[in-house]
């Protein structure tokens, strides 16, 4: 299983436009969410088949999020 430390996320505090960038073998993301800190989920993308993808979290209340990523080789930890 990959860890959250192997998911590079940049710029990160973010003002927008913000990249991830998953481990090598990943082979892309079934399910990509991000939370905010109560828990409810507040972005959803499905079946990205890169390892780098770029996501517009601009529309996102500032604050702290965390995100939960199904890769296609297994689950790739929240992080």
């Amino acid at each position: 299983p990959f860890t959250e430390k192997q998911i590079k996320v940049s710029p990160n505090p973010s003002n927008g436009n913000t990249n991830f960038r998953l481990p090598d073998g990943a082979e892309g993301v079934r399910t990509f969410r991000v939370f905010n800190l109560s828990g409810q989920e507040v972005l959803r993308r499905n079946d990205l088949s890169c390892n780098s993808f770029d996501l517009d979290l601009s529309r996102l209340v500032p604050g702290i999020y965390f995100f939960d990523a199904d890769g296609r080789r297994g689950k790739l930890e929240r992080g």
